[in-house]
């Protein structure tokens, strides 16, 4: 049989190796997660300034985006601070979809798509799943970048529009990393806000990518992107 890669991962090693740690840890994504952390000698350093995340309410989850290797280290955060896999779904490109589908549940997984007969569909799910006090998480930017800071596309500013008022919001920055095979800590900083906190920032005046704006500028000053912090 045929084993996905992961297109996004430009280091062809390291592609290659999180395939047969699918292969080797099929149906646990946990254990896949975890595993493959460890193969390229990552620990995580993560930090919040809540003891706990939410867990009474559903959650929208984001954060920055470099490699496919992001959604491994996110997942092992998460899981960190009480958002275990059975209640997060993870959108993932139409590119990255495949490798995950193939190997763990589907029901984990959501495909964040351009393709309009597709959007409303995968969109909803997200919504009924955050209305049952599920978490969902996506990657704004869509596909990696080098910079893991492009612009964010609008699907994020939906789901803060359309999630039910007592959601919360939980942002994330993931910090340098590389695939040099040396030992490396990695920084990942999550914050907690109630919806409310996102959805003022936004304004039924302006266009949706407007508030995408909005929503992104919020996202940095958290963070302080643009002071290299």
């Amino acid at each position: 049989m045929e084993n996905p890669t992961l297109p996004s991962l430009t280091n062809e090693p390291a592609r290659d190796i999180l395939g047969r740690l699918a292969l080797e840890n099929r149906g646990d994504l946990l254990s896949f997660s975890q595993k493959s952390l460890e193969k390229f000698r990552i620990k995580l350093e993560v930090t919040s300034t809540s003891s706990k995340l939410n867990e009474g309410s559903g959650n929208i989850i984001f954060a920055n985006h470099k490699s496919s290797l992001d959604t491994i280290i996110i997942i092992n955060a998460l899981q960190e601070k009480g958002i275990k896999i059975p209640q997060l779904k993870l959108f993932l490109s139409e590119q990255t979809y495949p490798f995950y589908a193939s190997h763990f549940s589907k029901d984990n997984f959501l495909v964040a798509t351009n393709k309009p007969r597709f959007v409303l569909e995968q969109t909803q799910k997200a919504l009924e799943h955050i209305a049952t006090g599920g978490s969902v998480f996506i990657f704004p930017s869509g596909k990696p970048t080098e910079c893991g800071d492009s612009l964010f596309k609008p699907g994020l500013t939906y789901l803060i529009e359309n999630a039910p008022k007592n959601s919360f919001i939980i942002p994330c920055h993931i910090g340098e990393y590389s695939f040099t095979g040396l030992s490396q800590t990695v920084p990942v900083r999550i914050e907690t806000y109630k919806l409310e906190e996102w959805s003022q920032l936004l304004s039924s005046e302006l266009t949706r990518q407007e508030n995408t704006k909005i929503i992104q500028d919020r996202y940095k000053q958290i963070f302080t992107l643009n002071n290299k912090s």
